[in-house]
């Protein structure tokens, strides 16, 4: 197995049925750092069932576009260094890095899945977006959607079904310290079990959108402001109470 994968501005990587499996890091993007890389403007495809295991994975600048098959950073014991998905941006802003820009995952069919102990950034100090168009996503800790003050994350469950398994803690977290959306709409479904709900524009600078569009479904245990400006917009969608712990401030 290669320790680096170089690929010029431009290229792709297209997993075609079969079995990608790296243990440590695959970056797509430009980075400073001695890993797994795909140009300036990477670009992976997931098709005819194919599996894609990875330790950890950070999308810098450039598209995951998975049709079918299994997308995993599963923990396992032989998966590592450092165990995080973070879809647009690695660092916080304060650390130099290349290959700022806009970082997009489109999940068409098949199954993501973020396992325990994995923590998933959506704009974590870029522009990052993941798209839910049909499939079954499944992550365990609060999913964190513009987490650092320059972050900018947006979250589209737009078909299928995300869940959220963690009975603990938030679901989701929708602008951290940055700029966060989230949209449900379409027969797309966001399952979120977390005792604590969904937060939105957690800090005191942070920006923060819900949206419930025609035929989406949010099912939470409460959704509620924070500290910074919050919006949580009714569109024709659905949000559904899981449990009666926040009965009586179910939205608030």
């Amino acid at each position: 197995a290669w320790d680096t994968f170089a690929a010029r501005r431009g290229s792709k990587m297209v997993v075609d049925g079969g079995v990608y499996d790296h243990n440590l890091i695959l970056f797509l993007g430009n980075n400073d750092d001695n890993a797994e890389r795909l140009g300036l403007e990477g670009n992976l495809v997931i098709t005819n069932n194919g599996t894609v295991k990875l330790g950890t994975f950070a999308l810098h600048h450039g598209s995951v576009n998975q049709h079918s098959g299994l997308f995993s950073v599963p923990n396992d014991g032989k998966h590592g260094d450092g165990n995080e998905v973070r879809i647009g941006g690695w660092r916080a802003a304060s650390t130099p890095q290349k290959g700022r820009g806009t970082s997009v995952y489109n999940l068409w069919d098949g199954t993501f899945e973020v396992s325990s102990r994995v923590w998933m950034h959506i704009g974590s100090a870029e522009t990052g977006t993941f798209n839910q168009f049909g499939g079954v996503a499944s992550e365990f800790h609060p999913l964190l959607v513009g987490y650092h003050a320059n972050g900018n994350g947006t979250l589209n469950v737009h078909g299928g079904v995300f869940s959220q398994t963690r009975t603990d803690e938030r679901a989701l977290r929708v602008g951290v310290s940055g700029v966060g959306s989230f949209s449900v709409a379409n027969g797309g479904r966001f399952a979120g079990a977390a005792s604590e709900g969904v937060e939105v524009a957690a800090g005191a600078a942070a920006r923060g959108q819900v949206s419930l569009d025609p035929l989406g479904v949010l099912e939470t245990t409460r959704v509620y402001g924070g500290s910074g400006t919050s919006a949580l917009t009714f569109n024709g969608g659905t949000l559904k109470a899981a449990g009666t712990k926040h009965a009586a401030n179910f939205v608030h």
